[in-house]
């Protein structure tokens, strides 16, 4: 049993031996990965959105949907432009009033959880990008309003 390891494992090692001392790369057999779309193209598409640039937001994503139909972002995106903000995001909402720094892509990152929804944020409110917020400003954002921690006082010795 241990000649046949060790002839094994000789004829292993010279085919590797002799590609590294060749000077070219070794064959390794390699499985195809599936195509990613570089998050760069979903930003890409999504800068445009907040340009106000639909049109070219639009082809690029059409572009990114042929070759990944299931892109997720892709698709969030898509459906920004094509639907009803409310109908997306829901009629419920409460007020928050924009704080000094505050802008949309923050903001839809922090209070609903995805940058990418900047665009879908803006348009549930009426405003059209590019648009800058000011301090003071009533915004509407989508769903319940966060609940303030509770504090539990410590147990009565």
């Amino acid at each position: 049993m241990r000649m046949d390891c060790r002839k094994t494992i000789a004829g292993l090692a010279a085919p590797l031996a002799l590609a590294a001392c060749s000077g070219q790369p070794a064959r390794v057999a390699s499985t195809p990965r599936p195509v990613a779309t570089p998050v760069n193209e979903i930003d890409a598409a999504f800068d445009l959105l907040m340009q106000s640039r639909e049109a070219d937001a639009r082809k690029r994503l059409k572009a990114v949907l042929r070759r990944e139909p299931l892109n997720a972002a892709a698709q969030l995106l898509v459906e920004s432009i094509d639907g009803d903000p409310k109908a997306l995001l829901g009629t419920q909402n409460y007020h928050y009033k924009v704080q000094p720094g505050d802008n949309a892509v923050g903001l839809a990152q922090r209070l609903l959880g995805n940058r990418l929804l900047a665009y879908r944020f803006l348009r549930y409110n009426g405003l059209k990008p590019p648009v800058a917020l000011a301090a003071g400003q009533e915004l509407l954002v989508p769903g319940q309003p966060p609940q303030p921690p509770v504090v539990r006082a410590p147990p009565a010795r």
